[in-house]
């Protein structure tokens, strides 16, 4: 979702060739109809590209779950909401852990066809470079 990324950009990639598929905290999960769409047209190679400086991995459950309250009156949706944000993981993780659940999520997937390619990246925001991890 950040628009300091530029991944046709940063990994040389020509323009119109590549689906980027975007979100916050890029979270594969929350992207699998797209990614199971891009399979029928044709895509075998899956990139989860994050950065070093996400927003997310600064934040705490606690915090979303807070500023969410703060702005319903519904109880039983803040219940809800406080269930799941539990799940999300903010504030607890390294980039690198969360690459590598997102590749791990794709790689294990019975969506995902056998032929198809997973591969973890991390761009560093200090440096703008770009490195494999997975």
């Amino acid at each position: 979702m950040d628009s300091r990324i530029n991944p046709q950009e940063q990994l040389g990639l020509a323009p119109n060739s590549t689906v980027i598929i975007r979100n916050a905290g890029g979270t594969v999960a929350e992207a699998l109809t797209t990614i199971l769409i891009s399979q029928r047209i044709g895509i075998r190679h899956f990139m989860v590209l994050k950065h070093s400086d996400c927003g997310g991995f600064r934040l705490q459950g606690s915090e979303i779950i807070d500023h969410f309250k703060a702005h319903t009156k519904n109880p039983q949706v803040t219940d809800e909401v406080t269930a799941r944000v539990k799940d999300f993981g903010f504030g607890n993780v390294t980039v690198e852990e969360v690459v590598k659940k997102d590749v791990d999520f794709l790689r294990e997937s019975p969506l995902i066809f056998d032929e198809t390619e997973v591969s973890g990246w991390v761009f560093d925001d200090e440096t703008g470079k770009v490195c494999i991890f997975l």
